[in-house]
């Protein structure tokens, strides 16, 4: 991979996403937009390119670059490289013109071919097998758990959901988009079910769903109404599951199981 330092110019940056053109937009959130790059040598990076009115601090940009930087683990995606640059801009102000400061960061990180977890779950060619479910169900807890146990200082990441899960080639999944919005804890129903939660601000449909899950996903009748091909030892890693994502959503807190004992659920 061409990449010449972990430290990258926006020049470097524009040169392989054409300019942030149109064509090589990749995907796009509250705070950015993604972009494909290629290297010289045929490489792809994901350029996530922050927007100027991004709440994202600078004490925050260079701490999410200091501790990721660092992560290594085959369920979160590498961050490979950054860009902080101060540029002179000439903003209009009061109808005069003035000289300002303004700051060019992005965060560049391994390309992710197979797009985010929501569009395999959701979408209409949706085609998950239970066996791939499962695996992404424990990829995503693995990581998480080696966030909060693994690295130098523990990472939080405070916006798990499928549109932040990427899948590889081989339906690995791999963790993204940190500490950038709110905790979100129905991933695993989610996976499991096939069903998409809409929280609103009054968390009414939020409620709904769980009780929804709890009345309707938690008998293994249901299950094997839902997974008529799995075996006894499937349906019953299904429900598992589905009772692990019950457990997070507790009202409680200190009900919750952490990440250590999930991941130990599972296996």
């Amino acid at each position: 991979m061409e990449i010449p330092t972990p430290e990258l110019s926006s020049q470097f940056l524009k040169e392989i996403t054409n300019e942030f053109s149109d064509e090589r937009k990749v995907g796009e959130g509250a705070f950015g937009i993604v972009y494909k790059g290629m290297l010289k040598d045929g490489t792809k990076i994901a350029a996530k390119k922050l927007r100027e009115t991004s709440p994202i601090h600078d004490n925050q940009f260079k701490n999410e670059v200091g501790s990721l930087m660092k992560v290594n683990h085959r369920n979160i995606v590498k961050l490979i490289g950054y860009c902080y640059e101060i540029q002179k801009k000439v903003v209009e102000h009061n109808g005069k013109y003035i000289l300002t400061e303004a700051v060019e960061k992005l965060l560049c990180y391994e390309y992710i071919s197979n797009g985010s977890l929501d569009k395999h779950l959701f979408g209409e060619s949706s085609r998950l097998d239970w066996h791939t479910r499962f695996n992404i169900i424990k990829g995503v807890c693995e990581g998480l758990h080696f966030l909060h146990k693994g690295s130098e200082r523990p990472i939080i990441h405070l916006d798990i959901k499928p549109s932040n899960i990427l899948l590889d080639d081989n339906m690995v999944p791999k963790i993204a988009d940190f500490g950038l919005s709110w905790e979100q804890c129905l991933l695993i129903i989610e996976i499991t079910t096939g069903e998409k939660n809409f929280p609103n601000r009054e968390d009414i449909i939020a409620k709904n769903f769980i009780e929804n899950v709890r009345r309707n996903r938690t008998n293994i009748v249901h299950i094997s109404l839902k997974y008529p091909s799995l075996d006894t030892n499937c349906l019953q890693q299904v429900k598992t599951c589905i009772e692990i994502g019950l457990s997070c959503v507790q009202t409680n807190r200190k009900d919750r199981p952490s990440i250590g004992e999930i991941v130990n659920m599972l296996s």
